[in-house]
């Protein structure tokens, strides 16, 4: 199947029997419905235009629950439900309202609003409609939703009693006994610069007229706000019977939301693995999601799953997938109205087939900060690259993510604030993953910390969080939120090498996958990592270290740790494991070193030695890390650090042992810069002129980092293109290509405002290794020769005792491995495939001899 094509729809006659495809009778006339939950009228033969469209709300009878259905988008998610068949704002952020994704004012032609209203709760706040919704930056629906501007006309209420009705900055005294607990609005645009609203209690109409010259054109909403800060509580209120008439009245169908909100898949062994991400549905609404496949000319429900209560989620696992061809997919959510009726909703997906016979292309994409949402140049330009394979390093939201606050007490309305964050990615790279493998790990931002030490799942309370802020050991958010951010994000991903949660039973997902013949691990760095209290003395932030002469002993401690005891096991088994894979890569979320000089700014109140939230810290276990990754000879990709690096690691010395590319963040918020030479330190061997800031560094904690790339921000980033500003700052994404006949990584680093169609670069990039590159620098000591016989890419791996030295794939019939120490050792030689193994007894005493090995 073609980029960016998905499956036709389902023949109408050969669906699966359970369908209901009866026609709904609600669609055969526009009427009215009251106490409805919201819906939207195109009237035929109204006075401002004779041509008629007609929308109705989704469900017959709106049902009892936090999500207001296809239609809208609610920000905050949690501060608005729906109750009794109409819309409630309950929530408490100064700033809330109801988007209207499907209909939209399109033109300067008249038209007309009109909806009932009234106050819940509270003395003090604002509450009506947004109108003529436009953003400079981006007129698409996702950008308008989070980042429009518009006028507004509702009513406003003072905690003395008094209120008024208010158009855009004109206002009009309501009388004193006006009913605020049910009311009708209206507002009329004439089409000759003369806009109208009428307030109706039903018993004293209020209007207010004035001329207007403020483009119309835009997205609607129904808002409810207040003062941060106000005396008074904050006023509540409901919405119903929403009606838009006029000829400037568009309908955007294609810009529903839900609810089948978005869908992730992996695909590795023959074994699918897919998260169907729902809205926080209603008691009457629908509990399972269908996995339908393509079968000739009709469609074969595969497999059924439920939906998650909580996390809102089904996955699905298929085995013995057929891996050799794509597949049209649909998913199919069905439910019931009150009436009877079967409505149900598709969404179409393709599971690409394995390409395990071409180059397999990664997109590594990192950091979601919301000021340049929804991304739209980089998600353009990402898509027309039609990258096989997808990798989220961690950070798909960030707490201020939507413009709203976080919730840290109650544990429902903390799931739900992160649902309504959560959304926003998947809203903004649904069409990407509909159709192609991905990878999300976790960080720190989705559990609403900016630093994380996990320390293997311990907790804190709010108040230590409070006093020690994110400088110590442990999750701060409430348990059943952590397991929400767990499974929302990685229950896609091949079931974890060991799934016995951590302590408080925090799930871990730390597991491998093999696509396209490339071997892929992915770890948690910060969920094990031993915390700053252990070690830190000094005053001030303890996780920063600003003193250039500090004592660097001191911050060491073998108990220490990073990766934790059961990520380094497996990773030595998935060293080992070849099955399947002809080159590995290693994920996770940050670089094993510390590469930043400057945090925050490009001032001197910037400049920072030392970070223990750096993957540099503690060096001990970095070092193991580090040793980890080489021994399986793997390309490192991460992200976490807003600031692009190509970098070979060493350990012992330098470049003795693999790359890591740190990808841009997608949009970056808190800045870093590494700005070695603006310090005086000047770095050796420097890998081209031209390039500042670039050769051999070695950090606070003593890790050996030879800088081959590195794209700073300048000190000015800002623009009032929120855009223009990302790409200032470095955003972007990175594109890694495995050619796994040449046996090379080709790395791009690719801004964020390249145009679609194009791989530009950022200055030092591209980067084109091969792969015995991540093995280190050679100059070991040679081992004897080895010549292999009757097989064509056999695994080697070098052993001393049970301990694994290296693990390599190679595609020749004599192989000669290095080592660091002289010795004896065993080479074990064989098919993983067809798990044929042979040993053979090597000594470095003997690096000038040849030893064959034969299979039959």
């Amino acid at each position: 199947m073609g980029k960016g094509k998905h499956p036709p729809n389902p023949p109408n006659t050969d669906g699966p029997a359970y369908l209901d495809r009866r026609p709904n009778p609600t669609r055969v006339s526009p009427i009215k419905y009251s106490s409805l939950l919201l819906f939207l009228l195109l009237l035929s033969g109204c006075e401002e235009n004779n041509h008629a469209a007609f929308f109705d709300f989704e469900y017959q009878t709106a049902q009892d629950r936090t999500w207001l259905g296809p239609e809208f988008l609610a920000v905050p998610l949690e501060s608005w439900r729906t109750r009794g068949g109409r819309i409630e704002c309950t929530g408490g952020h100064p700033e809330m309202r109801a988007n209207l994704l499907t209909n939209r004012v399109d033109t300067w032609e008249p038209f007309k609003v009109t909806f009932r209203f009234g106050q819940l709760v509270g003395t003090a706040g604002r509450a009506g409609l947004r109108f003529g919704i436009q953003d400079a930056t981006d007129d698409g629906v996702k950008s308008l939703a989070y980042y429009g501007e518009g006028l507004e006309v509702g009513i406003e209420t003072y905690e003395n009693g008094e209120a008024e009705l208010f158009l855009a900055d004109s206002s009009v005294p309501l009388p004193a006994d006006f009913d605020r607990e049910n009311m009708v609005l209206t507002l009329r645009y004439s089409g000759f610069d003369m806009i109208e609203a009428l307030l109706d209690d039903g018993r004293t109409p209020v209007s207010l007229k004035r001329e207007i010259y403020h483009p119309l054109r835009g997205m609607l909403a129904l808002f409810n706000t207040y003062e941060k800060g106000q005396t008074g509580t904050p006023a509540r209120y409901w919405f119903d019977d929403l009606e838009i008439t006029g000829a400037a009245v568009r309908k955007h169908a294609q810009d529903e939301f839900g609810p089948i909100l978005f869908s992730m898949y992996t695909l590795s062994r023959n074994t699918l693995r897919m998260t169907v991400q729902m809205p926080p549905l209603g008691a009457a609404d629908g509990r399972t999601v269908d996995l339908q496949v393509q079968d000739g000319n009709r469609y074969v429900t595969l497999a059924r799953a439920i939906i998650d209560s909580v996390a809102n989620i089904a996955v699905f696992e298929v085995e013995d997938w057929d891996d050799e061809r794509d597949h049209s997919c649909y998913l199919v959510y069905h439910t019931t109205t009150t009436t009877g009726i079967i409505k149900n909703h598709m969404r179409a997906v393709t599971i690409r087939r394995d390409p395990g016979d071409r180059p397999l292309t990664l997109a590594a994409l990192t950091c979601q900060e919301w000021s340049a949402y929804p991304y739209q140049p980089l998600i353009d330009n990402l898509a027309s690259q039609d990258p096989d394979l997808l990798y989220f390093s961690g950070d798909q939201i960030y707490e201020h993510n939507g413009g709203y606050g976080i919730e840290r007490q109650d544990p429902d309305l903390a799931v739900t604030n992160y649902l309504g964050k959560w959304y926003m990615f998947g809203w903004a790279f649904g069409e990407l993953m509909r159709d192609r493998p991905t990878i999300v790990i976790t960080d720190d931002h989705e559990v609403y910390q900016g630093n994380l030490w996990g320390a293997g799942g311990e907790t804190v309370t709010p108040e230590e969080w409070e006093r020690d802020r994110d400088a110590r050991s442990g999750f701060v958010q409430p348990l059943k939120m952590i397991d929400v951010v767990m499974r929302t994000n990685t229950s896609h991903l091949p079931r974890p090498a060991d799934a016995t949660p951590m302590k408080n039973g925090i799930p871990v997902y730390y597991t491998d996958l093999v696509y396209g013949e490339v071997s892929f691990a992915m770890v948690s760095d910060r969920a094990f990592k031993s915390g700053p209290e252990n070690v830190a003395w000094w005053d001030g932030r303890k996780d920063h270290i600003r003193d250039p002469n500090i004592d660097v002993s001191r911050l060491e401690d073998p108990a220490l740790e990073l990766l934790g005891e059961r990520q380094l096991a497996f990773l030595d088994d998935w060293a080992r494991d070849w099955r399947g894979a002809k080159m590995k890569c290693f994920l996770s979320q940050t670089i094993f070193g510390n590469a930043a000089t400057h945090h925050g700014t490009a001032t001197e109140d910037g400049i920072l030695y030392g970070d223990l939230d750096s993957g540099g810290w503690p060096k001990g276990g970095r070092d193991v890390a580090v040793e980890s990754i080489r021994r399986a000879g793997a390309f490192h990709v991460c992200g976490d650090q807003h600031l692009p690096l190509m970098v070979q690691y060493g350990t012992d010395a330098r470049r003795d042992a693999g790359w890591v590319f740190c990808t841009p963040a997608i949009s970056v918020g808190y800045q870093r810069r590494f700005w070695p030479d603006s310090l005086g330190v000047k770095l050796t061997d420097a890998p081209a002129p031209g390039l500042p800031n670039t050769g051999n560094y070695r950090d606070l904690f003593g890790n050996h980092l030879f800088v081959r790339a590195v794209a700073s921000p300048p000190a000015d980033v800002y623009d009032e293109d929120r855009y223009v500003s990302a790409g200032r700052k470095t955003s972007g994404y990175g594109l890694i290509v495995f050619d796994k006949d040449e046996r090379s990584i080709t790395s791009s680093c690719v801004p964020f405002n390249t145009p679609a169609g194009k791989v530009d670069n950022m200055a030092g990039w591209p980067v084109v290794l091969t792969q015995p590159e991540n093995y280190g620098q050679p100059s070991g000591i040679p081992l004897p020769e080895v010549e292999i016989r009757g097989l064509v890419e056999p695994v080697v791996q070098v052993l001393r005792g049970d301990e694994l030295v290296a693990a390599y794939r190679t595609g020749f019939s004599v192989f000669q491995g290095t080592v660091r120490e002289p010795g004896d050792y065993t080479l074990r030689v064989g098919d993983p495939e067809r798990d044929v193994w042979r040993e053979v007894a090597v000594s470095t005493a003997g690096a000038g001899e040849r030893v064959s090995v034969t299979f039959e």
